[in-house]
């Protein structure tokens, strides 16, 4: 990387079961950026990292850093854990004025980064540092393997099934929504820009005192956005910033009964979590094709959610309790458990 500031960095995780034409795309997708005052982190969870230092030194037209990451492994399954490492990189001395965080499924359009800075002074004279934007992804019905790299961008831009992850609304080319002001968005599987100076403040990654494997870094806004330490940060809504997003088959291998079987064997990565004394019933949980295009949640999916984040020992109160710590803060309702 060089070593100017930049004003906005890219944190990209390499998900280990997605396929490499997903990072093609998504290099072919910065390289394509209209602005280019960006640099990228690249985490790497796979178990082939020099596929990706080789193809980023051959084909990135842009500044990165590649980041192999070794991550525990339980019966076969991958236990990817983000927030310590989101926590290093905003140490990094070329991190960004801001940050964004995207997974390999997701391909922002061309104009993105020159949409996002162009909001970002009115953002900053607004509200300082105290403000974060989430970026909605529009869902597609077309996976990696449906597209031709000559026309990927012909094919995203007039599939037939887009709209957005969180209002589920129909996406129209011709009604590009603009920049909407919302205080306090609903969050679902969505990229979000931040200023680094707000994440190192609040310290909500580095608050954390044991790894949250299977946690998403951005699930924990819901939470704490209704937290009085929080507040007075404003959360904004920026739509007019393309980011597609791919359908992908969902491998859940942490929900198979082997892994589920292999927990308590593992007290140090998972006692304490509400996983941890989970009694295995039923059959693997599979995921069709056609389950993942048509948005399909099963019963069994929801619960496997609710046990690795969403219980009152998942990992998203985990993480909450540690915020709230560091704040001094008391809840007075307790958090409701699912069993």
């Amino acid at each position: 990387m060089s070593s100017h500031p930049v004003p906005i960095s890219l944190i990209i995780v390499r998900n280990p079961f997605l396929s490499f034409d997903h990072l093609e795309y998504l290099v072919d997708a910065l390289n394509r950026q209209t602005e280019q005052t960006f640099n990228t982190f690249w985490v790497d969870q796979s178990d082939s990292p020099q596929e990706l230092e080789d193809y980023l030194s051959q084909q990135a037209g842009f500044p990165w850093l590649h980041l192999p990451v070794q991550s525990q492994v339980v019966a076969g399954v991958v236990c990817w854990e983000l927030t310590s490492i989101f926590a290093a990189l905003l140490e990094h001395p070329e991190i960004g004025e801001t940050f964004c965080y995207l997974h390999m499924e997701c391909l922002p359009e061309v104009d993105f980064i020159a949409s996002v800075l162009a909001v970002q002074p009115e953002l900053n004279a607004r509200y300082g540092s105290r403000w974060i934007a989430m970026l909605e992804q529009l869902w597609t019905n077309l996976m990696a393997t449906d597209l031709y790299p000559e026309v990927y961008w012909d094919q995203l831009r007039f599939s037939d099934l887009r709209y957005w992850t969180v209002t589920h609304m129909a996406y129209a080319p011709s009604s590009r929504p603009p920049y909407l002001w919302h205080k306090v968005p609903s969050w679902r599987e969505n990229a979000f820009v931040m200023p680094t100076a707000l994440a190192l403040e609040t310290q909500v990654f580095s608050v954390v005192e044991r790894p949250l494997y299977f946690q998403d870094v951005f699930d924990i806004f819901t939470y704490v956005q209704e937290r009085p330490y929080w507040q007075n940060i404003s959360w904004i809504k920026l739509p007019g910033s393309l980011i597609y997003h791919l359908q992908h088959p969902r491998p859940f291998l942490e929900f198979s009964k082997a892994f589920v079987e292999a927990i308590p064997q593992h007290p140090e990565l998972f006692k304490g979590l509400a996983i941890y004394g989970f009694k295995w019933s039923g059959e693997d949980y599979a995921e069709t094709e056609k389950m993942r295009r048509e948005f399909v949640y099963t019963d069994r999916l929801h619960l496997f959610y609710h046990l690795f984040r969403h219980d009152r020992e998942g990992t998203n109160h985990h993480w909450l309790r540690a915020l709230d710590k560091r704040y001094g803060y008391i809840h007075d309702k307790p958090f409701e458990s699912l069993f």
